[in-house]
C-alpha cells in the first residue's frame, strides 16, 4: 500500500475532529493540517499537525511505516467579556490533555481502498510553553508516534 504516511495523517486529523471532548474545547474547523489561515482568519484556540516524517518498515510480509506527526495546539486565555475565566497556560494545557485522550495508546483499524490499515498512536516528547509570537497565548506540543500496518 503506497501512501501510509498521507492515510496515517488524515486518519489523525480525523480522530481529533471527531473527538467529543477536543471540539468541545477547538471548533472542529479550528484543527488545521499544516497549513494555518492568516491571524485575522484563523479561529482560535486552534490545532495544527507539523512536519510529518516516515520510516518505511517492510519485510516479506509486512508493509507499514512509523510516522512521526507533531501536534500542536495554541490558546490564549479564555474569556467571558473582559473577565478571564481561565490563564492561558491552563486553557492550552486542559486542551493538551484532551489530546492526548484522544490519541495516547489508542488504535484504529481504516479502510483504503478495500484494504485494512492498522494504526495505532503513542504520544511523546509532550511540553507545554509561552508562544513566542504573541505574548498572551501558551503553546502545548507533543509528538505523536504512529505505527502503520497495511494487511
Amino acid at each position: 500500500m503506497m501512501g501510509l504516511q498521507y492515510h496515517a495523517r488524515r486518519a489523525l486529523l480525523t480522530r481529533l475532529r471527531r473527538d467529543p471532548l477536543l471540539t468541545s474545547l477547538v471548533e472542529k474547523a479550528g484543527i488545521y493540517s499544516q497549513k494555518v489561515p492568516a491571524p485575522e482568519r484563523r479561529l482560535s484556540p486552534f490545532i495544527k499537525t507539523g512536519v510529518p516524517q516516515t520510516l518505511p518498515r517492510t519485510a516479506t510480509c509486512l508493509n507499514g511505516a512509523n510516522i512521526n506527526l507533531p501536534v500542536d495546539a495554541f490558546a490564549g486565555p479564555r474569556k467571558s467579556g473582559t473577565t478571564v475565566l481561565e490563564e492561558a497556560e491552563d486553557h492550552a494545557e486542559r486542551i493538551g490533555m484532551a489530546i492526548e485522550g484522544a490519541l495516547h495508546l489508542q488504535g484504529e483499524t481504516v479502510d483504503v481502498d478495500g484494504h485494512p490499515l492498522r494504526l495505532t498512536y503513542r504520544l511523546t516528547d509532550i511540553r507545554l510553553f509561552p508562544d513566542g509570537a504573541e505574548l498572551d497565548v501558551f503553546h502545548y506540543s507533543c509528538l505523536v508516534n504512529v505505527r502503520a500496518v497495511a494487511e
